[in-house]
């Protein structure tokens, strides 16, 4: 466990992030941080099991206190290649929930470490309220709308110039764009299209900026408004020009589907954004 410590330390986080020779960011990202997930889980459980059925002793407690800290390690280890996975590929909803599971992993191994040398820690409670609290922080962050504000971000504007140059100089300087993404400019509008009202502040007022008609919100379905052409362009390669229209189309009829019990404040407020448009023109 040291040694991969020192071989993780010298060559993940004293490697500038750098890849390896042979890897592509995709293969480097996911290969290691799922080797590193199941050892990390594996540890968790080792120690766990060391601390319900085997007696005191202050060796055990070293070697479980070595191994809790060389987890951590495995841990940031898992973060930076998920970071350098998002720094080329850009975000979506299962590598933000990737990060969130290691740190309910991180928080977890903090109360395993205090359980080492205090057996009348409330392990158990401890776990219920960490896992409890981080999913309802993870559930009210609108996860979407952090994808779609930072891929946007990060996306080409009507003009060819990027989103940030064009348009964005209205809302201040972006965090989410600049120095720390990598790949080329963002165009998974494919990925865009899909996601939820939640995304809806982020991506209207880029349909917006690259010129889209809001009034195809009133068809039964927005994407007629679309000429044979553009919808086959669309398929083909992904353009700015389409994907707003499937957005407005699925977005609609799941509000349409909404009764008293599945009440969407997010879908509410797209459509009010949207009625606000139209009713500018």
């Amino acid at each position: 466990y040291l040694l991969f410590s020192g071989i993780q330390i010298f060559g993940l986080f004293l490697g500038k992030m750098q890849l390896p020779e042979g890897y592509t960011y995709a293969q480097y990202a996911r290969e290691g941080f799922f080797q590193l997930l199941a050892v990390s889980i594996l540890n968790l459980i080792l120690v766990l099991v060391c601390l319900s059925f085997f007696r005191e002793s202050k060796v055990l407690k070293v070697i479980m206190t070595i191994m809790s800290l060389c987890t951590f390690i495995m841990i940031a280890s898992s973060v930076m290649r998920m970071i350098i996975y998002i720094r080329y590929y850009y975000l979506t909803f299962l590598r933000i929930f990737v990060l969130w599971m290691l740190a309910v992993l991180f928080v977890m191994f903090i109360g395993v470490l205090i359980n080492i040398y205090r057996e009348s820690f409330p392990l158990f409670r401890y776990g219920v309220v960490i896992v409890t609290v981080l999913y309802l922080a993870l559930s009210f962050s609108h996860p979407d709308y952090i994808i779609a504000r930072v891929n946007i971000a990060n996306a080409p504007g009507a003009d060819g110039t990027g989103w940030e140059e064009s348009v964005a100089q209205d809302y201040g300087d972006d965090f989410f764009a600049g120095p720390f993404f990598r790949g080329a400019e963002y165009n998974d509008y494919s990925y865009l299209s899909d996601l939820s009202a939640d995304a809806a502040p982020a991506i209207i007022p880029y349909m917006e900026s690259l010129g889209y008609d809001f009034g195809a919100y009133e068809l039964e379905n927005p994407t007629d408004i679309m000429s044979e052409d553009t919808q086959a362009q669309w398929w083909g390669s992904y353009q700015p020009k389409g994907f707003g229209y499937y957005y407005l189309n699925h977005n609609k009829k799941r509000l349409e589907q909404t009764s008293l019990r599945t009440f969407n404040i997010s879908r509410y407020m797209m459509r009010k954004q949207i009625e606000a448009r139209i009713d500018g023109k």
